[in-house]
């Protein structure tokens, strides 16, 4: 199956960006539908430069991780192209009430790592989410890093009492103290202490008066399902940080995870920072949390409250923690139970058009968006539904872009947890989307069979002008079910696009679309078999068609 499927994406370039003049065409229809899995999951990954990340380690958690599988039903999993497609186990389905959750976590060498929670709902067959992972050789503006270096005594413990502050640098204004006491001895992640005669000390800080601050929150989102508060209870909820940093040593090539005694953590707060707690900027002498999170677990832990103070100048929280992690210091309001409920109406997507559709979920601040804390993709055509989960149960704004950003609609909700119905989503035609529909299809015909093959793989194809950075690349949509249309596409221009299914990539290159084209990959009159290398493709496609029982 898997080399049939990989035939299937060689054939992309050769036959369904078709060229020839005999059949214009006019519809992007790719006969899809394996009928193997209801429910899909794509996450896509990229790097803060914006090239598509590869040669990840992917690892599942969560509840419903067992249930999981590639799209080649296997439990490898593997970022290719910047995509990783997962797929529900098709005895399984999410319940209304009772979905289906899980969270993915990538670590890639030269990169922070990230964990993805991921939720499959009843009412979306494909959930689609999105991840940056920041390199740390080449940081986004809005994240600094300061390494230091700590001698340690013969017994693997600090001599006297060390500070160490990070300064403001690469967009970053806010600042991080680390105050390590004397008689400080550091300990591996079984609890040994190690004596390494130094310590590296890495303090990362975030700028979290940006609005796009979610892109550099571990998991690349402001929710987190399981937070322990100090009484053992766990609870779910949106962070709101004004201020993020993780902290990470090394004692030899010994990573540390604990100490003998509690070190001390400032963290300098967005002077600026709207509590949507209290509903008023933050000023001294208020209360205010630190969360520790976890990020590989998609899991946080009330690690103290404390007074907001000023040091230099400067409003700050100080915290005490005997281990290490990511820390945030704000507010966290409490996530909806229930899923919110969209239905998009655009009339520029009848007639089976789809279109790709970015949400963003802000806080508000001043009656303005403040910190986004979600955001996702659907594919959608007119009438689509889809749901919303895990929104705070405080005021958001929530915007819809098509695929070059341009906002195409916008809601203001005053409190997402209390609107049970599904709310209308009217898009205004996009700009870039004027072009004749146009949609691909595509026949696979075994040889000595008489009708063709119906029996292929959903996959996801994106485009770029031809010739462009490979990090232009844009979804263009979803291949499934009959058809994938669109109107994005000029037929007086050439395009590369790209297919990814699975863990196969596959491209074709400088491609121009017509009108009303279809094609059938066989070895018949009429039909394409590859203008390269035939004799092998016809015989890949009779090894793969007599594999597969055709």
């Amino acid at each position: 199956m898997n080399r049939y499927f990989f035939y299937f994406l060689f054939l992309l370039s050769t036959a369904v960006i078709y060229t020839g003049c005999a059949n214009p065409f006019k519809d992007i229809d790719i006969r899809i539908d394996t009928n193997i899995f209801k429910y899909t999951a794509v996450v896509e990954v990229f790097s803060n430069t914006g090239a598509p990340i590869s040669n990840a380690t992917v690892t599942l958690r969560g509840k419903d991780a067992d249930k999981i599988y590639n799209a080649e039903g296997k439990k490898e999993f593997i970022v290719s192209g910047g995509m990783l497609i997962l797929a529900l186990d098709p005895k399984v389905a999410p319940q209304a009430g009772n979905p289906v959750t899980f969270s993915v976590d990538i670590t890639a060498n030269d990169y922070l790592s990230v964990n993805i929670p991921i939720t499959i709902s009843v009412e979306n067959l494909s959930t689609m989410v999105s991840a940056t992972m920041i390199n740390t050789k080449n940081l986004s503006q809005g994240l600094n890093i300061k390494t230091s270096t700590v001698t340690l005594g013969a017994n693997g413990a600090t001599t006297a009492p060390v500070v160490i502050n990070t300064a403001p640098s690469n967009g970053v204004t806010e600042t991080v103290s680390i105050a390590l006491p004397a008689g400080t001895q550091f300990k591996d992640a079984e609890g040994n202490i190690v004596n390494a005669g130094a310590l590296a000390v890495k303090t990362l800080v975030a700028n979290t008066s940006s609005n796009d601050v979610q892109d550099l929150f571990p998991g690349g989102g402001l929710s987190l399902s399981q937070i322990k508060t100090a009484s053992g209870a766990t609870t779910s909820g949106n962070l709101l940080p004004a201020a993020l940093t993780e902290v990470s040593m090394w004692a030899g090539n010994t990573s540390i995870k604990s100490f003998n005694q509690p070190i001390q953590i400032t963290l300098q707060l967005d002077q600026n920072y709207f509590n949507p707690l209290t509903n008023a900027t933050v000023k001294e002498g208020d209360q205010a949390r630190s969360i520790a999170i976890a990020q590989t677990l998609v899991y946080g832990r009330f690690e103290n409250a404390g007074m907001v103070v000023k040091e230099s100048g400067k409003l700050a929280l100080k915290l005490n923690t005997a281990h290490l992690t990511w820390f945030t210091a704000g507010a966290m309001v409490s996530s909806c139970t229930n899923d919110f409920k969209i239905q998009f109406n655009a009339s520029w997507l009848s007639n089976n058009i789809t279109h790709p559709v970015t949400y963003k979920v802000f806080s508000v601040a001043n009656g303005a968006k403040d910190k986004q804390l979600a955001t996702g993709k659907f594919t959608v055509t007119n009438g689509t539904q889809g749901n919303l989960n895990k929104l705070p149960s405080s005021a958001v704004f929530i915007f819809y872009y098509d695929v070059e950003g341009n906002e195409l609609a916008a809601q203001n909700i005053a409190n997402p947890c209390s609107i049970g119905s599904v709310q209308a989503v009217t898009l205004n035609t996009s700009p870039v989307a004027g072009n004749p529909k146009v949609t691909m299809q595509l026949y696979v015909r075994c040889p000595n069979n008489k009708n063709p093959v119906t029996l292929l793989p959903t996959f996801y194809l994106y485009y770029k002008d031809a010739g462009a950075p490979t990090t232009t690349f844009k979804l263009l949509g979803t291949v499934t079910k009959v058809y994938i249309s669109t109107s994005l596409l000029s037929t007086s221009k050439p395009y590369d696009f790209k297919a990814v299914w699975g863990s196969y990539v596959k491209l074709a290159s400088n491609k121009t679309v017509s009108v009303d084209n279809a094609a059938t990959v066989g070895d018949g009159t009429n039909e394409i078999i590859g203008t390269i290398a035939g004799a092998t493709n016809l015989e890949m496609l009779k090894e793969v068609c007599k594999e597969n029982g055709y």
